[in-house]
């Protein structure tokens, strides 16, 4: 989207305003109220086959701060007024269903954000076993970079991917906002035909708007406090960019099962690959486009492959190399075709990228 990816100035108040906000706001929904409110609303679920989740009777699981804090996140977001759209009531809750996935969809007059609690296990699983790798000294600065959020460079990689869900199931609820009727976005769903394009478009713009919250996670990450007002600090910011794109990096290498055959309008969601390429570019653009200085963006990109290298690698297969080989030997083809998505996009008018100037 170019130029086109970059929001209105109004959008870089928004985390400021949302500070404000929230001192007036009533206190957070609980989980619990969540599922009793959708419970006695009668909604259950997408799969009939699969339960609300309930972390928190998880006493003895890590995993249990995990959820409640991506609950307290998303629900958080979902309850602010100040985000430039309107898709209230938002409700965020998790599935029993233990497979990788997430849905958006508009049931009666709520929008809800359905987390598999298989995709929160599958992110803790691939990204926090990983820890121990930073204490080489390729990757040991990353250690004291997170610790100024209280972090480690693991968690901070998984809360990044786990932000990419919810931003990208948001982008789809932004853009039934648009729309009348109850639908549903859904990774599972099988396209043919017309509905390819359509559907390659929502999941174009829907992580267009994952990219740009990610941006602003990333950047306010590297803010620091100097003479009493908060500004980035560059170095910071290139550091903790590429650990965050990192993140992403790693998450669609694997989602192609390491190097599948790529193909274009075929299935309904893009190829992990086209979706990375274009990722990394709005990503990029929407730090540039929301920072006062010039980012070194192809010493940002090549750190995050180098890490995600080291992370990745399998005994004497460079997972990440061959990776990288395939995404530049097809890179003309790939893209021409995110130009082909992106143009599609200038007429279809249930997109973020058209609700969002409203």
């Amino acid at each position: 989207m170019g130029k086109r990816s970059k929001r209105k100035k109004v959008n870089k108040k928004l985390d400021k305003k949302a500070s404000k906000w929230a001192l007036k706001n009533k206190r957070l929904r609980t989980y619990k109220e969540v599922i009793d409110e959708l419970t006695a609303k009668g909604i259950k679920p997408y799969d009939p086959s699969t339960t609300f989740a309930d972390f928190e009777l998880w006493e003895d699981s890590p995993l249990k701060k995990i959820f409640e804090e991506f609950f307290n996140y998303g629900q958080e977001y979902l309850d602010r007024k100040d985000l430039g759209f309107d898709i209230e009531p938002g409700r965020i809750y998790f599935s029993s269903n233990i497979t990788l996935n997430a849905l958006a969809r508009k049931v009666g007059r709520y929008y809800l954000v359905e987390i598999y609690m298989g995709a929160i296990k599958w992110m803790y699983d691939f990204y926090m076993p990983k820890e121990d790798l930073f204490k080489d000294a390729t990757l040991a600065p990353f250690i004291k970079i997170t610790q100024i959020r209280k972090v480690t460079p693991a968690f901070f990689m998984l809360q990044l991917a786990s932000i990419y869900f919810l931003y990208h199931e948001v982008g789809h609820l932004i853009q039934r906002s648009g729309e009348a009727g109850d639908s549903l976005e859904f990774a599972l769903h099988e396209c043919k035909g017309d509905k390819i394009k359509v559907s390659h478009m929502r999941e174009l713009d829907a992580d267009w708007h994952s990219a740009y919250c990610m941006a602003m996670a990333i950047k306010q990450f590297a803010e620091v406090e100097i003479a009493g007002r908060m500004v980035v600090d560059r170095w910071l910011l290139s550091d903790i960019a590429s650990l965050g794109l990192a993140a992403i990096y790693m998450y669609f290498i694997n989602r192609t099962d390491k190097r599948p055959a790529l193909y274009y309008e075929e299935k309904c969601h893009p190829h992990p690959t086209v979706r990375l390429s274009y990722m990394i570019i709005f990503i990029m653009e929407n730090l540039q486009g929301n920072v006062g200085h010039e980012l070194d963006q192809n010493t940002i990109l090549n750190n995050a492959i180098l890490i995600s290298e080291f992370l990745m690698k399998e005994k004497d297969k460079n997972i990440v190399e061959d990776y990288s080989k395939q995404l530049y030997e097809n890179s003309k083809s790939i893209e021409k075709y995110i130009h082909s998505i992106m143009d599609n996009t200038e007429k279809y008018p249930y997109l973020c990228k058209h609700l969002l100037k409203k």
